[in-house]
């Protein structure tokens, strides 16, 4: 059974930007290298504007509620959002969330970016156990990630 989401463009795309900040760092001092993370989440809201206030109340709950159960005694800092982008069409298994603009690029570049079946499945094992732990995982596969290999 193919069960698709209605979307009557009040589906949105929230990239929010969030950091680990280590516990180890001198007070009175700017936490330094901390970790960064873009996390993508679906918004239902009727207009980018709601979707916005909706995201950025997400992100800061989240943040609250790691922060309150987190292990090595670091925190958990939103910092706001990075992208806000509007969903197109239904949403059903299959569909097409997000993509990434690489402009002109020549083949050997292009096919850089693919990568192989057992890699992608590996990341993809890991990141299932890495999420029913409490460790925090690494998975950085977005558009820059690839392409800054």
């Amino acid at each position: 059974m193919n069960q698709k989401i209605k979307n009557s463009g009040d589906w949105f795309m929230a990239g929010m930007l969030v950091r680990y900040e280590c516990p180890h760092q001198k007070k009175g001092l700017r936490p330094k290298n901390g970790t960064l993370w873009l996390n993508h989440v679906l918004i239902h809201a009727p207009s980018p504007a709601l979707a916005y206030d909706k995201a950025v109340a997400l992100g800061r709950k989240d943040a609250r509620s790691s922060n309150s159960s987190h292990l090595w005694g670091g925190k958990w800092k939103f910092l706001g959002l990075a992208e806000l982008i509007p969903i197109d069409g239904d949403i059903a298994d299959g569909s097409e969330l997000l993509w990434s603009d690489f402009g002109r690029t020549n083949q050997d570049r292009a096919r850089s970016f693919v990568q192989s079946k057992a890699r992608l499945i590996r990341q993809a094992e890991k990141e299932q156990q890495s999420n029913n732990g409490d460790t925090p995982n690494t998975h950085s596969l977005s558009a820059q990630g690839v392409a800054g290999r």
